[in-house]
């Protein structure tokens, strides 16, 4: 059953299937196609909310015939049969998809204070825009619920109903900035320390269970997604923002964008492997905008979830970069470089010492270590 305030949307017998197909096609979700390419767009019927998330989409049991309303949703596809291969573990897909509640309604008072919160972290704080998107989202949960000036006794009834610590952490450092630093009154949430985060230590993979579950992605976009973190070591956000101007597929190089205040990214590279699957992406891919990846929603959570369902091995972009690090190091390249390459040394460092860390220098580093996950 799913949780409260989200509904199943069943679809007709074998339609999940093709809208599959249809979606591995062009490397996207299956919201993504039905509201691309089926004109399905947002609150086109009670049974399917505002934001069709791809987050919050998990498939249920046993598949079942449509009801008029929901038959009404996907009667109109029209979808013609599929002649690509649908792998067994697609068609075991059942056709019953949870779909998340509606985001938010927010007041327009409270969008205009939300609106001024992020033009201040922005200006005055110079965060960066993933930084400033995620401490909006969260004072937005608080503030729709109780406010623009939420009392600590509301703050607290809230944060007792988090579990999670990182989430809890989340909640804390966009409060402290909205009350400490916006409006200049910390005291309404000073009582409120950190939660202990106690992450997990990363798990190295072998490079047979990265093959497995490689063979297990389905898309051309996420296939060339692995292959980037694996074979660069960049980060997860840094992947999934790079634009497409910022890659040379001859050279195989990854050139730098901007730098963050706390990110210092330089010239990174991929393999042979990585470009192959780019090729293929860029090759059937129908890419708007500046974005090499452009995800929509919720889709950058959903990375790999057909590969976890189908190998039963959960591997992250942390995990790839980390396997990165530790191959490189047993492959003999030094630190200093794998440092480099994963953005970890300071721009007045890389000035200092240019002609070790120039692209051609460190291109011809990378391209001797011979790194590869396939192979």
């Amino acid at each position: 059953m799913p949780k409260p305030g989200y509904k199943v949307l069943t679809l007709k017998e074998g339609t999940m299937n093709q809208l599959q197909s249809k979606a591995a096609e062009r490397g996207i979700t299956v919201s993504q196609y039905l509201e691309r390419f089926l004109g399905l767009s947002p609150g086109i019927t009670e049974d399917c909310p505002r934001s069709m998330n791809a987050s919050k989409t998990r498939f249920l049991g046993e598949a079942s015939l449509s009801s008029d309303k929901e038959g009404s949703m996907v009667g109109r596809t029209g979808l013609e049969p599929v002649t690509t291969a649908v792998s067994a573990a697609i068609r075991a897909v059942p056709h019953q998809i949870i779909m998340p509640p509606s985001p938010l309604q927010v007041p327009p008072a409270i969008r205009t204070v939300l609106d001024e919160f992020a033009k201040f972290c922005f200006v005055d704080l110079r965060l960066s825009k993933p930084s400033v998107d995620r401490h909006r989202s969260f004072l937005k949960k608080v503030l729709v619920q109780f406010g623009p000036e939420p009392t600590t006794a509301q703050i607290r009834s809230l944060l007792a109903t988090v579990e999670n610590p990182y989430t809890y952490n989340n909640y804390i450092k966009s409060l402290r900035i909205y009350f400490r630093d916006y409006l200049d009154r910390f005291g309404v949430v000073k009582t409120f320390k950190f939660a202990i985060e106690e992450p997990a230590p990363p798990r190295l993979f072998k490079k047979g269970e990265l093959r497995a579950f490689f063979e297990g992605i389905d898309t051309p976009k996420e296939r060339a997604i692995f292959l980037m973190y694996a074979t660069s070591g960049r980060r997860r956000g840094e992947i999934l923002s790079l634009l497409k101007e910022q890659i040379d597929l001859e050279q195989r190089v990854i050139v730098p964008n901007k730098q963050s205040r706390t990110k210092h990214t330089w010239y990174s590279f991929f393999n042979d492997e990585a470009k192959e699957t780019l090729e293929e992406y860029l090759g059937c891919a129908r890419i708007r905008g500046t974005k090499l990846f452009p995800m929509g929603g919720g889709d950058a959570h959903t990375l790999f979830y057909m590969a976890r369902h189908k190998t039963g091995i959960t591997i992250t972009p942390q995990d790839l970069r980390f396997w990165f690090a530790n191959e490189m190091s047993r492959l003999g390249v030094a630190d200093r470089f794998i440092d480099a390459f994963q953005g970890r040394v300071p721009r007045s460092v890389l000035a200092r010492h240019y002609t070790d860390y120039s692209p051609e220098n460190l291109k011809a580093v990378y391209d001797k270590a011979q790194i590869n996950v396939l192979r």
